[in-house]
């Protein structure tokens, strides 16, 4: 078994006299001060608003299947406009636009590409690849085609007005050189040398977005999965053969850990032994000293999320009760086709009026629907009983066991560009905001209260013990990790 080193116990994170390269810095007067939220459509102005008081920083994207967000919904949602309400309503949020480095904002970005052809990512012998689930759609674009580059790269820019300075950067799903195509299968064919070349091109737009945004207005590019699943710069399932670990760190300013204290960090969850929901004390370690390493070396921000108890694979479905009444729901879907606003009514459903923005919300039929099904990870078996309801899980995620056992392990790595947040998955109502109906959503409908806990700067950096037990203290609280127990994480106010 390895244990954390004595080098580990004397790392030392620097609060005072470094010198920045960004403002995405955080205080410590609360617990939430250190919190960074995730908004996908749709949603209403009451959880607009409440976004805009709570995160300091904030991704916007679209929205996603694995969400649970519906289709219809997002095709009629103006990103751009959210961005500009967030913004009237505290001037001083971070945004960054979620961007997917192969196909670029959910929902918009694909349809782009496919108007493209000359963009498509294709073999040596000029066969285009294209996704085994949507024959008619490529898997991705060539990063080689400066073009495609460029387009992805100034996507703030592409909507009329004031887009270009609405966002203080990007986080980007896919910000390494692994790129997930099966480049020699169903009679395909493209040399190593080629294969190394478009993977060096896509870290080639990745600088080119990181220099994009520093010149546009100081932002930010925080990638994605360049903690490799919980692990900092070590081999995993996303390291690329032809470049060394941490080559990705190279291109952007910051990167997101999805993973900390669930997922791969979790005994089984990379394939050997049992999936216990104990975290893997040796991996848990490693990630917590490669994400100080990346503070203190590289001056890097992140974005740590954090879930409620051992969260993992495989993802679940939980369904919801809740609809609004016909004509009325914020989850509309499309009714059967229907052109004609007569015809419309005449089908008993109801003709959308919206005014096309950008080209993209259309007059359209529909009828109204459920909300959709909360996609939520899931835990081990053996670790015990997860809530099936939206209720147990709200229940679950505020007691002071489960909650600690998240936050304790994030004030280790705390730092004034290390940012925080706490819900079970990136659906807008999995935990992100109060919920006061629990046939629809997750979330106390009394914020948590530990948010509004007294934090006070950290008197030090974070010690180990030799024996995967972590200790740090704050002007407020005391906090204790023994990665040998999740259970047994504290922390304690004064």
């Amino acid at each position: 078994m390895k244990f954390c080193t004595s080098s580990l116990m004397t790392v030392a994170v620097v609060f005072a006299g470094m010198q920045h390269v960004n403002s995405f810095e955080h205080g410590y007067d609360t617990v939430g001060d250190t919190l960074w939220g995730w908004i996908g459509a749709p949603f209403t102005a009451e959880v607009t608003e409440f976004y805009a008081k709570t995160y300091q920083v904030i991704c916007i994207a679209s929205g996603s299947p694995i969400n649970g967000t519906d289709p219809a919904a997002v095709a009629q949602w103006d990103l751009f406009e959210q961005a500009r309400t967030l913004r009237k309503l505290n001037p001083k949020v971070k945004l960054l636009l979620y961007e997917n480095a192969d196909f670029g904002v959910i929902g918009v970005g694909t349809d782009q590409i496919q108007q493209h052809p000359e963009w498509w990512l294709r073999d040596d012998n000029g066969n285009p690849y294209m996704d085994p689930k949507r024959p008619d759609t490529p898997m991705c674009f060539d990063y080689r085609n400066a073009e495609a580059r460029r387009w992805w790269v100034t996507t703030v820019t592409q909507a009329a007005g004031d887009t270009a300075t609405l966002f203080d950067g990007m986080l980007i799903d896919g910000a390494n050189p692994q790129i997930s195509i099966n480049w020699n299968a169903d009679g395909h064919s493209t040399s190593a040398a080629n294969q190394k070349a478009i993977a060096e091109s896509k870290m080639a737009m990745m600088q080119e977005a990181t220099d994009f945004f520093r010149e546009l207005n100081g932002g930010q590019t925080i990638g994605n999965p360049l903690l490799d699943w919980g692990v900092v710069g070590f081999p995993t399932r996303q390291q690329n053969a032809f470049f060394p670990p941490e080559y990705h760190w190279d291109f952007v300013t910051g990167t997101l850990d999805e993973m900390f204290g669930g997922f791969s960090t979790l005994e089984g969850e990379q394939g050997i032994g049992e999936q216990t929901g104990k975290w893997n004390a040796s991996t848990m370690n490693i990630s917590i000293t490669a994400i100080l390493k990346s503070t203190t070396e590289r001056n890097m921000t992140l974005l740590i999320r954090g879930y409620p108890g051992p969260c993992g694979v495989p993802f679940s479905l939980i369904n919801t009760t809740s609809t609004k009444g016909l004509c009325g729901a914020e989850f509309r879907v499309p009714c059967g086709g229907v052109a004609d606003p007569a015809a419309c009514v005449a089908a008993g459903c109801c003709w959308n009026t919206t005014q096309p923005v950008a080209g993209r919300n259309q007059s359209s039929c529909f009828v109204s629907a459920p909300k959709p099904k909360q996609v939520i990870p899931s835990w081990p078996a053996a670790y015990g009983v997860q809530p099936d309801t939206l209720q147990g899980l709200t229940d679950v995620m505020v007691r002071d066991d489960i909650f600690n056992q998240a936050l304790a392990p994030y004030l280790l790595v705390a730092h004034p560009r290390v940012w925080w947040s706490y819900a079970w998955f990136y659906g807008v109502d999995t935990g992100w905001h109060p919920c006061t109906d629990t046939g629809a959503c997750i979330g106390p409908s009394e914020w948590f209260p530990q948010f509004s806990k007294r934090l006070g700067a950290p008197l030090g950096p974070a010690t180990c013990d030799g024996a995967y037990r972590w200790t740090r203290h704050f002007e407020f609280c005391d906090v204790t990790v023994d990665l040998t127990s999740r259970e047994a994480s504290t922390v304690t106010w004064h």
